[in-house]
């Protein structure tokens, strides 16, 4: 595939990953894999979108957060959007936890996950933000501690309860 240009690009690669993350079973995923699962060579994929963190961050940013904040008109709707997002996407969302796990550590997880949600809740105060990453984190945490990665709707109900326990402690 010959991507016309740096959005068509970035929408390939994106396609790209959601696909492969989306598998069950699946491993590792690397540069090379993307390159080759895209039809794009290597080169392209680092000069316009950047190495696998910016992939994964363009992931994150343009299917989660843009699906989580659409429709949301609180805090709340967005926490509760997030934790129905990735129960109904698990495998996807628990690959690319694994994934970025990996590639990149525990604090840039929490900066990029802040100004990522900057950028979508601008009007979400450091607490709001902090709450939605450690919701985050925690959901995968705890998945990945369950047998067989299966992330019951038990465990996401009390997820869900806590964080909006949390945050509406927060604001009262």
């Amino acid at each position: 595939m010959e991507p016309k240009s740096l959005n068509d690009t970035k929408n390939c690669v994106i396609q790209t990953v959601c696909n492969i993350l989306s598998a069950p079973g699946f491993e590792r995923f690397t540069v090379y894999d993307l390159s080759n699962e895209s039809k794009l060579d290597m080169l392209t994929i680092y000069t316009e979108i950047g190495f696998m963190e910016d992939v994964y961050k363009a992931v994150f940013e343009e299917v989660i957060l843009k699906k989580v904040t659409e429709n949301s008109e609180t805090f709340e709707d967005v926490i509760n959007n997030f934790i129905n997002y990735v129960s109904e996407n698990k495998t996807f969302c628990l690959n690319l936890y694994k994934q970025t796990e990996e590639v990149i550590r525990f604090k840039k997880v929490i900066e990029l996950l802040n100004d990522l949600i900057l950028d979508y809740c601008e009007n979400t105060d450091s607490k709001e933000r902090l709450y939605l990453i450690v919701g985050y984190i925690r959901i995968f945490q705890q998945w990945s501690t369950e047998r067989y990665y299966i992330l019951s709707n038990e465990v996401i109900e009390e997820i869900r309860k806590q964080l909006l326990l949390n945050h509406r402690e927060i604001l009262d």
